[in-house]
């Protein structure tokens, strides 16, 4: 059976119509209503007999646009939402830009059971950042971090604190690659937390890092990501004990 998985990231600069005055907790993000969306970004990862493969991607700079589509496509395709911090933030500055604009989440808040996007503890959305972290038991990594784990670069030139100032030039475009460039690094870890949790097995696995590494080298906008990624770390995977069994039976029934 296909599955689809929708992989959510959004730029932001502090809303200028509610002023942060600093009164959250010292360190911590200005909470969502300080947010407006530059950039809201999507890639839609198709999985079917354990291949996985990017079928596009759509970077809206239109945040009132970006927003209603938010919803339209997970209330279409019933996808499986993909984040990396997202619940402690993304999906809250959706939330925030749709109740200003007065803009339905339906499916958001549909809290259908096996299906509930808010519920921490349902498949429906896989926050990377709260998977490896054991659900707050541990420290909250970094997507940076992360990726540099299995072989991406983390950051090729631009960082969320260059967002504002770039805005402000009229870079908007480069926002935009910017945020494309994360979409694509979250799904490199997302197949490699498939991976980790044994839904990938090793064949299946290099079938989806190909197609992901295939996505990356003809996409023009992506052309500093892909200079800048190990590919061989991200292809190479042990076989699990069960997996190097079934090969070495294979090789002696030849």
């Amino acid at each position: 059976m296909t599955q689809q998985h929708l992989i959510v990231d959004v730029e932001t600069v502090l809303n200028p119509e509610i002023p942060y005055t600093g009164e959250e907790r010292a360190g911590a993000l200005p909470a969502a209503p300080h947010h407006k969306i530059v950039v809201l970004g999507s890639l839609l990862l198709e999985g079917a007999a354990l291949d996985y493969r990017p079928v596009g991607y759509r970077l809206d700079l239109d945040e009132r646009v970006g927003v209603a589509r938010f919803d339209a496509v997970l209330s279409a395709h019933d996808v499986q939402l993909v984040t990396f911090a997202g619940r402690g933030f993304d999906v809250p500055v959706i939330a925030a830009r749709a109740l200003h604009y007065g803009i339905p989440l339906d499916r958001l808040y549909s809290g259908r059971r096996g299906s509930d996007l808010r519920n921490r503890y349902d498949d429906a959305h896989v926050d990377l950042m709260d998977e490896l972290c054991e659900r707050g038991a541990g420290p909250r990594p970094r997507l940076d971090a992360v990726a540099r784990l299995i072989g991406f670069p983390g950051k090729t030139g631009v960082s969320g604190g260059d967002v504002a100032r770039l805005v402000a030039e009229g870079r908007v475009e480069e926002v935009a690659t910017y945020c494309l460039e994360d979409l694509v690094t979250e799904a490199a870890v997302f197949l490699r937390w498939k991976r980790l949790t044994g839904e990938l097995d090793a064949a299946g696995y290099g079938r989806a890092a190909h197609a992901l590494d295939v996505f990356t080298l003809d996409e023009p906008r992506l052309g500093n990501l892909y200079r800048a990624v190990n590919w061989s770390r991200f292809h190479d995977v042990e076989l699990s004990a069960g997996e190097a069994g079934s090969l070495a039976a294979q090789v002696c029934a030849r």
